[in-house]
């Protein structure tokens, strides 16, 4: 066993073997090698950090590692990774560990972290100055926790999201992340492909609930020109939509970019969505009729597969059963313009849509100028009656871009796919839309009609 103590800077030079049954580093100025090491059974982390420079410390298939304080700085490398392993890495200024758990195949597993922001960040989110290189073999699938310093986050964590490099220009691939706010954990599940990975401010703000502003009621043209949808809640659906979005206005819970990547034939394609599209989503409510109203600056007006651009809903009814409503723009050749409505439940709403001047649907040799819709549901159909305080919903807006009628939703290099949701992608997690009670009319005076009398048969 090798151990560095001391109080002041170290270097490894050649009394240190390549290979080491263990190393303790007790330094807490810190220790740097000048070459590759494999420690076979222990690398203590006693105190201060180990840094590798351009070198590597690997952990052998048997080795373990103990850490009390300090963290490798630099490369870390752990082989015959087949269990939950973590990598207790860091940058100079910060700890920033990272947990890798298999759950297919086994394998060697190399880690570092990175200060500052990576050379191609990508260009609708705001990255935390700080990301983690990965490169994997043998392991297929793997659930990875990245620790992220407490220090490098400003405003709100509900907003934070891991990236995953797609190896491309500044193309980073968003994936669904659990954050662990009281301790800086972003987790991801499922992960397939190993690159390098970046925690970031994507802007979602992702409110638990919404209050429905009372209204007069709406005509459904789709053009949403009553005015008592100015001031009603309002959510921002799209890329980038945390940049563009008013005081007052809120982010959704979460997106993803469909073919950025995706697998066709055992072969990986991508087809980055570059469209930043911000969608804007209102409700209000008259009665029994619950309404939503959305205005979207769509450049391209499309539809991919059955998912048109537009809104996919569902709603609980009263007996807590999902509903499903759709008002998309999946219609195609004579009617290519017009919006369709579908509803589960026979009767209990509509829908229309309006295109803006200039917009043509699954058209690609124009920029559109977008659209807007109107949806109304009667909750009355769905066994609500009108004391509900509130329902659960989850809204979904579908933006595929650079579609034709007919082609390949799947084609390998047009066609993009990016959907963004409040509350879930297909169901299962919604939010509230919470309701108030209408105001009375309550007039101070009315005026009686004079009349020719009335005969008193109470007809």
């Amino acid at each position: 066993m090798f151990e560095y103590a001391g109080t002041t800077a170290q270097t490894a030079g050649a009394q240190l073997p390549a290979k080491v049954g263990g190393l303790v580093i007790n330094n807490v100025a810190g220790v740097t090698l000048s070459d590759n090491i494999t420690v076979d059974t222990t690398l203590t982390l006693s105190a201060g950090n180990l840094i590798t420079g351009v070198d590597t410390v690997t952990v052998g298939a048997l080795g373990t590692v103990s850490r009390t304080a300090g963290h490798v700085v630099g490369t870390m490398r752990r082989h015959a990774v087949a269990v939950a392993q973590k990598f207790d890495i860091g940058t100079a200024s910060a700890y920033a560990p990272v947990l890798i758990t298999p759950s297919a195949g086994s394998g060697n597993v190399t880690m570092r972290a990175v200060d500052g922001i990576h050379p191609t960040p990508p260009t609708t989110v705001d990255p935390l100055a700080m990301y983690w290189a990965l490169d994997v073999s043998g392991i297929t699938t793997a659930d990875v926790a990245f620790t992220y310093p407490e220090a490098l986050v400003v405003g709100s964590e509900a907003g934070l999201a891991a990236l995953r490099y797609t190896g491309t220009g500044s193309t980073w691939q968003q994936r669904a992340t659990t954050i662990d706010a009281s301790s800086n954990i972003a987790t991801v599940t499922g992960v397939t492909e190993f690159s390098d990975w970046m925690i970031a401010f994507t802007g979602f703000e992702n409110p638990a609930s919404l209050t429905v502003k009372n209204s007069g009621g709406v005509t459904l043209d789709g053009q949403l020109n009553e005015a008592d949808w100015t001031g009603a809640p309002t959510l921002a659906y799209g890329v980038g939509s945390y940049l563009k979005k008013s005081a007052g206005e809120f982010t959704v819970t979460g997106g993803v970019d469909v073919k950025n990547p995706f697998t066709d034939a055992s072969v990986e394609y991508s087809v980055p969505h570059k469209d930043s599209t911000l969608t804007k989503v209102k409700f209000m409510r008259k009665g029994m009729k619950l309404y939503f109203g959305f205005d979207s600056d769509d450049k391209s007006i499309g539809k991919f597969d059955w998912e048109g651009d537009g809104l996919f809903l569902k709603i609980k009814n009263s007996v807590g059963q999902d509903r499903e409503y759709k008002l998309y723009w999946q219609n195609i050749d004579a009617n290519k313009d017009t919006m369709r409505y579908e509803e589960q439940v026979v009767g209990s709403g509509a829908g229309w849509g309006h295109l803006k001047t200039g917009s043509t649907v699954n058209d690609t040799t124009n920029v559109d100028a977008g659209y807007s819709a109107e949806l109304r549901i009667d909750l009355d159909k769905l066994g609500y009656t009108p004391q509900q305080a509130s329902i659960p919903a989850t809204v979904v807006l579908f933006d595929p871009d650079g579609f034709q009628h007919p082609m390949n939703a799947w084609d390998h290099t047009i066609g993009s796919f990016y959907k963004t949701w409040w509350g879930s992608e297909w169901g299962g997690v919604y939010r509230t839309l919470a309701f108030t009670e209408e105001p009375f009319g309550d007039p101070a005076s009315l005026t009686v009609k004079n009349s020719g009398g009335v005969t008193l048969d109470g007809q």
